[in-house]
């Protein structure tokens, strides 16, 4: 595999701050060949204490290939000097056409700094099936103690229904001392398959000297998931929470 890292305009490759709740492009990749997507990458850093450090990055492709959207980032920012955290990245499998220009943009909850992305990739389309990404977009979703609180709904497209692989979920407890852990639950509008239920989180919570992880956790899981079927995500925690992003990756 090959590596790139996106660019800003005229080429420049620099580091991009990220507003508070605003949509904000990173970078963009283009390529003038054929190729494959199998990993996306990206960092950033949030610099306060007792902020959630938890957002959403989207790769929006000029050609419309939709929807690749990922929940990022779990736990809350650090403002003292803190160990070093590795860089975010999934696993994906999108194959692109020659100079089809892909955007990379991210939406974090709290203001961050530093933010790069990048991508590796082999020349050519591969053969495996395509991932797709979605997640729920409404930013500052608080989430009770001990109250199962709905964070957020997606739609599977039209005709893109398929097998689901992820659960990824991001949220932040930025009070120290209180647990950090719960269940999310799916629900589903399309068939008869009831609730699902997966553990998240755990240890404590921080407000002071925390950092964050760049990734979102990731549930490994094998559904269906059913074209134009809405997905309801909820989450239940032991102890108040804030900025919750829960999302799928499925296969195509």
């Amino acid at each position: 595999m090959e590596g790139e890292v996106g660019t800003l305009s005229a080429g420049v490759v620099a580091e991009v701050s990220l507003a508070a709740d605003t949509e904000t492009q990173i970078c963009v990749i283009t390529k003038g060949f054929d190729y494959t997507i199998h990993e996306i990458n990206w960092t950033w850093a949030n610099v306060v204490d007792a902020k959630a450090a938890t957002g959403f990055l989207e790769a929006k492709f000029a050609s419309g290939k939709t929807p690749h959207r990922i929940p990022i980032g779990f736990g809350a920012g650090g403002a003292a000097t803190l160990e070093n955290k590795k860089a975010g990245s999934l696993e994906v499998n999108w194959g692109v056409d020659a100079n089809d220009q892909m955007t990379i943009y991210a939406t974090m909850t709290e203001n961050c700094v530093g933010a790069f992305a990048g991508i590796k990739y082999t020349k050519g389309k591969s053969s495996g099936q395509n991932t797709y990404e979605d997640c729920n977009t409404a930013e500052d979703a608080a989430v009770s103690a001990d109250t199962l609180s709905e964070v957020g709904t997606i739609t599977i497209p039209p005709k893109l229904g398929g097998q689901c692989k992820k659960i990824l979920v991001s949220y932040a407890n930025v009070v120290d001392a209180k647990a950090a852990g719960g269940y999310v639950q799916l629900e589903f509008s399309g068939g008869n398959r009831g609730s699902q239920r997966y553990i998240v989180g755990g240890g404590s919570g921080g407000a002071t000297n925390s950092g964050a992880l760049m990734n979102a956790q990731e549930i490994d899981v094998d559904f269906e998931v059913v074209a134009s079927e809405t997905v309801t995500f909820n989450i239940y925690l032991a102890e108040a929470a804030v900025n919750a992003h829960i999302g799928l990756q499925w296969v195509k």
